[in-house]
């Protein structure tokens, strides 16, 4: 041990002199002085890059502290007090690292008592200071308070023995350590140069504590390390960056890119040593899969504890618990820019950085730092992309004449005529062959994650005091997401043959998931996120041009990719100008959840096979709407994009393995996008309980492909069965959208004008990217076409719902009443689940359906509900003779409970007199209905007291009803929009029910007195139905076009609903097994037609058009129903709540019938029944033109409008 103290300063510093050292052997205490450590061992000893090179080290001072009586147990203690480290960046790589110091010091291979006392020792320096000199800038590294000590496995201070784990039959020994300080400040500043004009900005950034824990696995017979594992950990890391200083850190980042590059194809290439010393790969069959878990069924202890601990490949990891980044932009940057002056808050939870230089595929993840479902994932994702590589291989062999395995070698040449033996052994060996090779296959990982993530919407001068919302954040919490479920989670991966840098190796690919984000998009900070990165992109044209460093080759490669995202949220805000009045029922904003999506551009995802890209372009190809040359001229004209590319067509019917040296490009890849259950809904209407989403689409699937012609054009354009398309029939990108499931809109008058300006806010901010765009543009150098795009959506079925308001009244059939419903009160009996009447109520069948469907009533019973009305009215005027006058004075201005006369009643000219009309105004008054109901009330107290938390679910809504809490402050005059509280046969059903317990529970309160605002919201439905519906949408630089059609065009007026059923997604159409035949029906030509244009292209009609766009819908050969109130309410629901300039549009009418009926209540009681009236239109055409006149045309040679 003597010695080897002896020797070792000699050996790690130089120009060692004795007036430098102090040394006191027998007290184990040593001074020395002014050292200059020798940089090549010093290399060899922290393996540092080969573009990193140590130049110079100097100490102050260093004591030494040795327990000759315990040095099993207790460390060798090193005190430093100063340590200078001076570094350079290698353009060129230096020669690799050379053996650890510590055998050959000792003078011995075998890793013994005296490397373990060494390895053991712990360090103590006060400051060090590490300056590093590179071509672009030079930077400093300060650390304070720095100790190096070495821990147990677990990471915890204990005996010295205990930080070894050898495993004495493999020969191999495991040390850990860790090195902690106090405080960490980075300086980094470019480099002044005649030469070099790239502006700068100095970088700062002081940390609190951090520390670094390595893990190193050694031979023992040579002390070499077989692999290393370095953890860098930071707790809360609190950083600002300019934009300036954020191009800073581009600029001299790409100024070592190069240099890194080369080092990490030296590291590749050196990597080939190690293969003959690896363990043997698994069999063939089990190459690309992901070995099992490792048995713990050994007896052997020792081995247990090293493979719990082993460190199977060398890794590289950050981890930071919390990082605060304020990103701002400074005036000098962007002086035309000052009104986007701003800064934005990005906090990362649990942010992870790992590296895996030397993986290989065949030993899976399991081992890996934080392993999760993510990871298993992409496992299984890259293992089939690796199998689908080996087909290839197997099938075209690898190309070149020295390579193992060639195509050439196949015995598939037609002159020789090899025996089926020779075949077979040949196949053999060339597959034994091919095996060789692809296990000598490695791959290079990276991996981003973090747990929690929250960007903060960017803060400017005129929003600073406004609360703002997130722009991205995790739904963590709200979800409850597992621990080890990340939010984000990004993992590269390419591929090297170590030993054979020539041959070709399998694509790289990224693999990202994305659980439980919500995106709040606000125009704001996406204007301002433009801006900051188009700044930074044109920074790193600046640095890619001065050093030179443009590689278009490596730009335009493919990568296979794969997003998986699980519980999405998309909040989009309406906003709302101070003009226009907040209605409790107007929403502020609109939600897209998507429950699940996958997009990738290969062909290995769910829902995105060959198989998937075949079907879907059948199904369009078959649609008559997207031929090439389209049968009609409307909607689409022959000038027109071909929507469907063959490009698509071609990729699917790929079913030979392509050649491994075919190059595939960007350009040509293909892309899938598959979303499953996407919802739409409104939130934030303040008539509806917090939290609660108003349906807007219900859920639906959809598939999207997508591709760039473009990038095909060596191929030839001709498809097997088509003729060739020449490149002007194509756009710069084409979609086609198909949507698996029908379409099921539900729309009202508030939430269409809060659509009418959020399509506002979203062509306001369209405009302004677009100029941002257009700037950049007309910079030099960047001057290049606006990209053309084409979308084709394919929708078997379409329903649109609009809730209009309802009908004051409504024809007998339509809304009959029963004795049972009549009674305003509900008694004992009824709430009972014992009761059961025996007429007059229907079993509710319309819970299937979502619309109740009731019985007429008898005419006998009506007359009975009115006889005993005017006997309660009697009742009530005996009681109440005294206030009478003052009653019918006051009965105009309280609201009713119930909004008007029975529907029924009013119908019965028979039993209707002038004094029967008074006596049913009286009826209806204020204080009459308060002391009935309070009369029923308290006869039914116990009851509702008992029921009180069953009703508390009527508002969820499993979809039975909505109720609501009307306030008392409301209008005075009757609403049809809220009807009366009644024990109706629906109402049984919710009973029903209810003491089944299918209803979920909700926090709403029933008091005692809700007499006067216990109400049912009510909505007149008309189902539009669209069946066979395809679109096209042109985009060319400003100019849009929009064409639809659809073959079948089907109203269906469905009456007053409640409310509850709509949301609850119970509402359908009646009779819809009849809908559906009609939809599978075959028609000669589509019922609706649509063309809309905008842009300087449609300021070929007229001037206003190119603003506001031109809008031409045809109508023909279809027949529609509607009811009076419907057509006296779509006008003012489509009514906009600004004064604004009509939209010119033109719509024609053929071959269509329309049938109008009466449901409004009668004026005079002795009026007949009304009779439907019937329009037939031969020919129309209704026109308004940029003078905002309506005009009525009739068609040449047409009959015009007949009435019946």
């Amino acid at each position: 041990m003597l010695s080897y103290m002896f020797l070792f300063p000699p050996r790690f510093t130089k120009n060692l002199s004795p007036d430098k050292i102090n040394l006191s052997t027998l007290k184990g205490e040593g001074h020395l002085s002014n050292l200059e450590l020798d940089e090549e061992v010093l290399q060899n000893m922290l393996d540092l890059p080969t573009w990193l090179a140590v130049t110079r080290v100097y100490c102050n001072k260093a004591a030494i502290r040795i327990q000759w009586t315990k040095l099993k147990t207790s460390p060798i203690c090193l005190f430093l007090d100063k340590v200078e480290v001076e570094m350079r960046t290698c353009e060129e790589p230096r020669p690799p690292n050379g053996p650890s110091p510590i055998a050959i010091t000792a003078g011995q291979s075998e890793y013994g008592f005296a490397e373990k006392v060494v390895e053991g020792m712990s360090v103590r320096i006060n400051s060090i200071t590490i300056k590093v000199q590179a071509r672009a800038f030079h930077a400093s590294f300060e650390l304070w308070q720095l100790q190096g000590n070495s821990l147990n496995p677990k990471w915890q201070r204990s005996d010295l023995r205990y930080t070894r784990v050898t495993d004495p039959k493999r020969g191999e020994v495991l040390t850990f350590k860790e090195i902690n300080w106090q405080t960490l400040r980075i300086e980094a500043d470019a480099i002044e140069s005649d030469d070099q004009d790239l502006g700068s900005t100095p970088l700062r950034l002081i940390t609190n504590q951090g520390r670094i824990r390595i893990a190193l696995k050694r031979r023992i017979k040579d002390c070499n390390v077989l692999a290393s594992k370095l953890l860098f950990i930071l707790d809360d890391l609190l950083w600002v960056l300019t934009d300036s200083q954020l191009k800073a850190i581009i600029h001299y980042a790409k100024s070592l890119s190069e240099a890194m590059e080369k080092s990490a194809q030296q590291r590749k290439s050196m990597t080939a040593e190690s293969l003959q010393t690896a363990p043997p790969s698994p069999v063939i069959h089990s190459l690309w899969t992901e070995p099992p878990p490792s048995s713990t069924s050994t007896p052997n202890t020792i081995s247990q504890y090293f493979d719990l601990y082993d460190v199977k490949e060398s890794s590289y990891h950050t981890f930071i618990s919390r990082l605060d980044l304020h990103i701002c932009n400074d005036s000098s940057s962007i002086l035309h820019f000052a009104h986007y002056l701003g800064a934005m808050q990005l906090t990362f939870r649990k942010l992870g950085f790992d590296y895996y230089p030397i993986h290989r595929p065949a030993d899976g993840c399991r081992h890996w730092e934080r392993y999760s479902g993510a990871m298993e994932a992409q496992a299984q994702w890259a293992g089939k992309l690796l199998q689908e590589y080996q087909r290839r291989a197997e099938a075209c062999g690898f190309p070149g004449p020295n390579s193992e395995g060639s195509a050439k070698d196949s015995p598939t040449s037609p002159k020789t005529n090899p025996s089926d033996k020779e075949q077979a052994a040949s196949r053999t060996s060339i597959t034994a062959s091919l095996n060789s090779i692809l296990k000598r296959l490695r791959s290079s990982c990276v991996v981003i994650r973090m747990d929690d993530v929250d960007i903060h919407q960017v803060s400017t001068r005129g929003r600073h005091n406004k609360k703002t919302h997130s722009l991205i954040s995790c739904n963590r919490k709200a979800l409850r997401l597992p621990d080890n479920v990340p939010a984000v989670h990004l993992q590269f991966t390419e591929y090297y043959f170590p030993d054979n840098s020539n041959l070709p190796v399998p694509t790289s690919n990224l693999y990202v998931q994305l659980n439980s984000l919500q995106l709040c998009v606000d125009a704001a900070s996406l204007l301002w996120i433009n801006l900051f990165s188009r700044g930074l992109l044109q920074t790193l044209d600046q640095v890619k041009a001065f050093y030179h460093l443009q590689d278009s080759k490596k730009a335009e490669e493919h990568v296979d990719i794969r997003v998986d995202a699980a519980h999405v949220k998309v909040d989009l805000i309406i906003p709302l100008d101070s003009s226009i009045l907040d209605h409790p029922e107007r929403p502020q904003s609109l939600s897209v959840i998507v429950p699940q999506m996958v997009f990738s551009n290969t062909r290995n995802c769910p829902h995105g096979s060959s198989a998937d890209l075949s079907s879907t372009c059948e199904k369009f190809t078959s649609c008559p709407f997207f031929q090439s040359t389209p049968t009609c001229p409307y909607p689409r004209e022959p000038s027109a994009f071909h929507p469907v590319p063959s490009t698509f067509l071609r990729h699917a019917q790929e079913t030979e393995p392509q050649p491994l040296d075919r190059k595939h490009l960007r350009s040509q890849d293909i892309w899938s996008l598959s979303l499953s259950r996407v919802t739409l809904g409104f939130d934030g209407a303040r008539r509806f309980p917090k939290g609660k989403t108003q349906p807007f689409v219900e859920p639906f699937a959809m598939s999207v492909w997508m591709c760039q012609p473009s990038g095909f054009k060596s191929e030839s354009w001709s498809s097997p069965s088509g003729p060739q398309q020449d490149d002007a029939s194509f756009a710069s990108i084409h979609f086609l959208a198909h949507s698996i499931t029908p379409l099921k809109v539900w729309l009202n008058h508030y939430q269409y004008v809060a659509l009418l300006r959020m399509k506002d806010a979203m062509v306001r901010l369209g405009a302004e990217l677009s100029r941002d765009v257009q700037g950049d543009r007309q910079t030099p150098g960047r001057k290049s076409k606006p990209p053309t795009v084409c979308l084709a959506l394919l929708v078997d079925a379409v329903e649109v719902g609009l809730l209009l308001p309802p009908a004051t009244a409504a024809p007998e059939e339509e809304l009959p009443q029963t004795p049972e419903t009549d009674s305003p009160s509900m008694t004992d009996s009824d709430i009972s689940p014992t009761h059961h009447p025996d007429d007059g109520i229907l079993e509710d069948g319309g819970l299937e359906n979502g619309i109740s469907s009731v019985s007429v009533a008898d005419q006998e019973d009506q007359d009975g509900v009115v006889e005993q009305a005017y006997e309660a009215v009697e009742e009530e005027q005996e009681d109440a003779e005294e206030n009478r006058l003052a009653t019918e004075e006051t009965s105009g201005l309280s609201p009713p409970l119930s909004p008007g006369p029975s529907p029924v009643i009013s119908r019965e000219s028979s039993t209707f007199s002038l004094e029967g009309e008074l006596t049913s105004a009286i009826s209806v008054t204020k204080d009459a209905t308060k002391d009935a109901i309070s009369a029923s009330l308290d006869l039914t107290k116990g009851a509702f007291s008992i029921t009180k938390d069953a009703f508390s679910m009527l508002s969820r809504g499993s979809g039975m009803s909505k109720l609501e809490l009307n306030p008392r402050s409301e209008d005075s005059s009757p609403n049809p929009h809220h009807q009366a509280l009644k024990h109706s046969h629906s109402q049984q059903s919710f009973d029903s029910a209810i003491l089944e317990g299918s209803l979920p529970d909700e926090n709403l309160s029933i008091d005692s007195d809700f007499s006067d605002n216990f109400v049912v919201l009510m909505d007149s439905v008309l189902l539009l139905i669209l069946s066979g519906t395809a679109c096209t949408v042109e985009v060319q630089g400003e100019d849009q076009v929009v064409a639809v059609q659809a073959q079948n065009l089907t109203p269906v007026q469905l009456g007053n609903v409640r409310q509850s059923d709509v949301l609850a997604g119970l509402v359908q159409a009646a009779g819809e097994s009849s809908q559906r035949q009609d939809r599978q029906g075959c028609r000669n030509s589509p019922a609706f037609l649509l063309r809309a244009e905008m842009g300087p292209s449609a300021a070929q009609r007229s001037a206003l058009d190119e603003s506001l766009g031109f809008l031409d819908v045809r109508l023909q050969d279809c027949q529609a129903e509607f009811l009076a109130s419907t057509v006296t309410n779509i006008g003012p629901f489509l009514e906009d709540e600004f004064s604004v300039d009509g939209q010119p549009i033109r719509l024609h009418l053929s071959n269509v019938t329309v049938i109008l009926k009466d449901d409004g209540p009668k004026i005079y009681p002795t009026a007949p029944q009304p009779v439907p009236a019937k329009f037939i239109i031969d020919q129309l055409l209704l026109q308004r033109s940029d003078d905002g006149i309506m005009r009525i045309k009739g068609e040449e040679n047409s009959r015009g409008l007949t009435w019946q």
